[in-house]
Parts: structure tokens; C-alpha cells; sequence
């Protein structure tokens, strides 16, 4: 299909195919970077919808439940009882457990003033 063109363009260089003369067709590298803006949009349109429908995206919390926070709040304080008994039993890791207590701390003081 395609022939040898040996002329000699207004710029003096051979040419060696017929797309020389033509349109280029569109480099690969535009065309991932079309496909990528298309995924990206689908995947916030995607985002947006499940939080319309009162979905979020993430892992869950462990101390989410408020109960289970203010027990593991009231062992620490109380001092009696040892960090990793606290820890085994609301089922935790030692840095969720510090996480959640400083986080808690950090947002009751920011309510009291």
C-alpha cells in the first residue's frame, strides 16, 4: 500500500514513506494521555455518585463505635490497666489506640474554647 517517495520536499529533505507528506497520525503517548483524563473523569463521576447515595470510600474505622472509644478512654485514664491489655481487648494495635486517644484529645480541646 504504501510506496517509496523520493522527492524532495520544500525543506530539501528526502522523504522515505507517503506519511511524511500527510496528516501524522496522533502519537501513542496523546492518546494514553486522552485515555487517562477519560478514566479519571469516569472514576470521579463514579466517587461523586456513591457519595450522593451515602457511600464513602476508605477503610473502616476500628474505634468508630463511640462505646468502644470511651471504654478504651476510661482504661487509660483509670491507669489500672496495662496499654496492651487494653489493646487486646477492644482488638487494636497499640498505635490505634494512641491515634484515637490523640485524637479525641486534640478535638475536645479545640471544642472547649
Amino acid at each position: 500500500m504504501l510506496r517509496r517517495v523520493n522527492r524532495r520536499p520544500a525543506t530539501g529533505l528526502r522523504t522515505s514513506s507517503a506519511y511524511a507528506h500527510s496528516r501524522s497520525p496522533p502519537s501513542s503517548g496523546s492518546l494514553a494521555e486522552v485515555e487517562r483524563d477519560l478514566i479519571r473523569e469516569r472514576t470521579n463521576a463514579g466517587l461523586a455518585a456513591a457519595r450522593a447515595r451515602g457511600r464513602l470510600g476508605g477503610r473502616p474505622r476500628k474505634l468508630a463505635d463511640p462505646k468502644q472509644l470511651a471504654l478504651a478512654q476510661q482504661l487509660y485514664a483509670a491507669g489500672q490497666t496495662d496499654i496492651a491489655t487494653i489493646c487486646q481487648t477492644l482488638g487494636i494495635s497499640r498505635a490505634t489506640l494512641y491515634r484515637a486517644l490523640n485524637s479525641n484529645h486534640t478535638n475536645g480541646a479545640k471544642s472547649s474554647n
